[in-house]
């Protein structure tokens, strides 16, 4: 259990020095280093999904639940830290932490997938918050992702959150 407590308290560390791009460089705290231990048991992690069958236990649920939230987390975390300039050796190190990560997760059966700019279509598996009409669509499309839909080993375990735009009705004002 030591390990997974390793692996969150990392998660929390990654989310802190993430913060910390809010402030200018000289009120910045300098990240914490990132531990060679998380790594491997990130990937621990992962294998043990490769074994889960296609009926799962409520212990298995909930470890799904947990994969679709970190998923989430980390999801976010990627978008944010997506649009930080790369002049700054720890932004570049942090890119790097987060790519790996990713590719971790792609790596052992987890896939994360978001919809902004998709077309729309009843009955996707989406779960639509709003519908927005917007003059400037000529078709229903997903015009913004809040939460994305995540996949273990091709299961659907989270419904993606969406906002869809559709264009105005016809002779309607």
């Amino acid at each position: 259990m030591n390990k997974y407590k390793q692996l969150l308290s990392f998660l929390k560390q990654l989310w802190l020095d993430i913060k910390q791009w809010r402030y200018p460089p000289e009120f910045r705290i300098k990240p914490a280093p990132v531990l060679p231990e998380i790594t491997p048991l990130i990937n621990e992690i992962f294998n043990k999904l490769q074994t889960l069958s296609m009926t799962t236990s409520e212990k298995d649920q909930d470890l799904l639940s947990l994969i679709a939230e970190l998923a989430t987390g980390l999801w976010r975390i990627r978008n944010r830290i997506s649009s930080l300039p790369d002049n700054d050796e720890s932004i570049r190190r942090l890119k790097r932490v987060m790519k790996a990560v990713w590719e971790a997760m792609e790596a052992n059966g987890v896939k994360i997938q978001e919809h902004t700019g998709e077309d729309y279509r009843e009955g996707m598996a989406l779960e639509v918050l709003t519908i927005e009409t917007n003059p400037s669509l000529t078709q229903a499309k997903v015009i913004e992702t809040i939460k994305p839909s995540v996949f273990v080993n091709g299961r659907l375990v989270q419904w993606a959150v969406v906002i869809v735009g559709k264009p105005p009705e016809e002779g309607g004002s």
